[in-house]
Formats: structure tokens, sequence, C-alpha cells
């Protein structure tokens, strides 16, 4: 099948849907699930940026907290996945199944804060000079210098410059990210869970 093929196929919909599985397991592990943005997005910096203000290091807005604060999880984080015609933004907390309620409430406050107060210049500067550090460090990989030199071409058809991908981060504003904040995370949202006793959290609608 061609690309062209490919593009002309019906986009994915996104659908807000609940599941739960019992298992022998220490921690109950919980996943939020919202709508993200494909590959070639215009504002996909303004959502990787965000994805790394939330939940994408130790400094992050979850990881503050949910770990540091409350001692709610061990481990903590978001992170984005994003595909030719699609995407998906997903929160993961793992704690013990008796504060299961807690995290997810928790969590809930955390964006309930991002959306309302929105994001500060000095975690979005952080996050910039992070995320082109990063990228920086990738330059000495080989394997990571293929591997997005192989993702740029069959995705968006053409290789992107180190020049390009700093410009775009660099042209993100405190604005564009706060909207994307209340873009994405909708009250449609989809829950995963795998815990001792599978029953989702109490104050889930």
């Amino acid at each position: 099948m061609s690309r062209k093929q490919e593009r002309n196929q019906e986009k994915p919909v996104f659908h807000s849907n609940r599941v739960s599985r019992k298992k022998e397991t220490e921690q109950a592990h919980l996943c939020l699930g919202y709508e993200g943005l494909p590959v070639g997005h215009k504002d996909m910096y303004s959502l990787i940026l965000l994805n790394n203000i939330l939940g994408g290091s130790m400094s992050s807005r979850l990881f503050q907290d949910v770990r540091e604060q409350r001692g709610l999880a061990y481990s903590v984080f978001s992170y984005h996945s994003s595909f030719q015609d699609t995407g998906m933004v997903t929160i993961y907390g793992g704690t013990g199944a008796k504060q299961l309620d807690v995290l997810f409430e928790t969590i809930q406050e955390t964006l309930a804060t991002l959306k309302r107060d929105g994001i500060t210049e000095k975690e979005l500067k952080n996050s910039k000079e992070q995320m082109k550090g990063s990228l920086m460090l990738s330059l000495e990989s080989t394997n990571s210098r293929m591997s997005r030199n192989g993702k740029n071409e069959l995705l968006l058809g053409r290789h992107r410059s180190l020049d390009e991908i700093v410009e775009q981060i660099d042209k993100v504003s405190e604005a564009g990210v706060n909207e994307m904040a209340n873009s994405i995370f909708s009250d449609q949202f989809s829950v995963s869970l795998i815990s001792p006793d599978g029953v989702l959290p109490k104050n889930l609608a």
C-alpha cells in the first residue's frame, strides 16, 4: 500500500473507555489515556514541552505532587505517542491498592491546577533547555540518529534538521502550552487498571 493510500484511510476515532483486570500483583497499575496529536502536527512541540512539564522528569508536576509531596507512588510519569494519523498522551502511576483512590484524585488535581493556572515562565524555559540538551546528546548516538532519520522519512516524507527542530522549540509560548493543556486534558479519557482486586477508583466518573 502506498503512503498516499495510507493517508486516505479513515482517521482513527478516540473513544473514552474503562478497562480493569484482576491480577496477583503487589501494586495497582493505573493508566489514563487522552487523545494526542499525530506526527507533523503544527502544535507538536507545544505538546512535547507540556508533557515534559507534566510528567517527563523528576522535577515534573506529577512527580512532585504524587511522589515527593504525598509519597503515593514510586513511579509516576506521562508520555506522548504520536503516529501518522493520531496520537495519545498517557499518564501512569503505580501505587498500593489501598491508595488507588487518592492517587487518581491527586492526578486529577494536578491536571486541574495545570489547566486553571497554567505553566510558569521558569517551567517553560527549563523544559526547552532540557529538550534541546537531549537533542544535542542524541547526536552522539549513531543508533539515535538513524532512528530519527528513518522515522522522519517514513512518517513525514522528509528530513528535519536539528536547527529546524530547535527553532520550533524556541517558538513555543506559555500561551501555546496552556491552550494545549486545556485542549488535551478534557473529560474524555480512557482508563486501564491492573490491580489485586481489579476495582477502578471510586471517584472515576
